[in-house]
């Protein structure tokens, strides 16, 4: 996920994920927060949602990215994952 304004994302997602804890603002949060730098938080985000029975293409995408990040082999599972769910996640 790419943000133009990347303070203003990370804002918006601590509030939708404030307001809203549930999955979808789990994953943005998580992408806000890799996208400003912030990467042992977007994990903690992520994985948090990852501990839900919340499962769509763009969580496991948010997963990957996270966790490739963070140079964790279960980086590739979580593409996997992503990609048959959805095989366009990516491209």
């Amino acid at each position: 996920m790419t943000f133009h304004n990347v303070a203003c994302a990370l804002d918006l997602a601590e509030r939708n994920a404030q307001a809203r804890p549930y999955g979808e603002a789990g994953e943005k949060l998580a992408a806000a927060l890799l996208a400003a730098g912030r990467v042992s938080e977007a994990r903690q985000a992520i994985d948090g949602v990852l501990r839900t029975p919340w499962r769509t293409a763009t969580a496991l995408a948010a997963a990957y990215h996270v966790y490739q990040a963070q140079g964790d082999a279960q980086a590739d599972q979580w593409r996997q994952e992503a990609l048959r769910l959805d095989p366009r996640i990516f491209g």
